[in-house]
């Protein structure tokens, strides 16, 4: 009547495990801090070195990469020493996008203005509507109300169906929130304090952060910066 357990060992890292990407990371910082980049002390996934006098940066999620620079001969030179490093018949080859729009972890990076950098999420919303599976009734111009940090003690729990959904786009949310949505931010790291026993008044105020989404699902953030002070 018990069960079995068979244990193997394993010759490499099993794509998607934790410890597959913890040694992906190893391998590739080590790599890039060798053709002298160095990493960032606040961001452990961003790297520069400096070519002719410009700063070149390399940021990365597991194996999504992105070079940037000034002229692109040194990306390309990037690139062509990426996959001689990991380019491989067997497991694939480096493929690399380039131009001024980048479809980048749930990211649409667009470079089209000169000094400005659009960070397009509308379809990653426009996914988390479709994910939802209650039904989202009206919209809101605001994400959250001045009771937003007030807690209902009297409030009924969820029941384990909603509290999984409730902690899965929490998440969601706080994802879009991190990346192309701030004005999110304090609604969901209030909610995501929630997460472990959400009740009533947790799940309504995540509907309204959803139905503020809906109403504001155009809302491209804009990043640019000049030589002002």
């Amino acid at each position: 009547g018990k069960r079995k357990l068979l244990y193997v060992l394993m010759l490499k890292a099993l794509y998607g495990m934790m410890v597959a990407s913890i040694l992906y990371y190893k391998k590739f910082r080590k790599d890039i801090e060798s053709i002298g980049f160095k990493v960032n002390p606040y961001d452990s996934c961003v790297a520069n070195r400096t070519v002719n006098g410009k700063q070149h940066t390399v940021t990365w999620h597991v194996d999504d990469v992105k070079s940037s620079y000034v002229d692109p001969k040194v990306n390309d030179d990037f690139h062509a020493w990426c996959e001689k490093m990991y380019g491989d018949d067997d497991i694939g080859h480096v493929t690399v996008t380039r131009g001024h729009r980048h479809d980048y972890l749930a990211m649409i990076l667009d470079y089209s203005s000169p000094g400005i950098l659009k960070v397009d999420m509308k379809y990653y919303i426009d996914n988390m509507m479709k994910d939802f599976a209650y039904k989202i009734e009206g919209t809101t111009t605001q994400p959250w109300t001045e009771k937003l940090l007030k807690i209902d003690k009297t409030a009924p729990r969820l029941d384990n169906e909603r509290k999984a959904v409730f902690h899965t786009f929490v998440m969601k949310a706080m994802f879009l929130s991190k990346r192309g949505r701030p004005d999110i931010n304090p609604a969901i790291a209030f909610l995501s304090s929630r997460v472990k026993e959400p009740n009533e008044g947790d799940w309504n105020k995540l509907i309204r952060v959803l139905k503020f989404l809906k109403c504001t699902r155009d809302d491209i953030l804009t990043l640019e910066a000049d030589d002002s002070q």
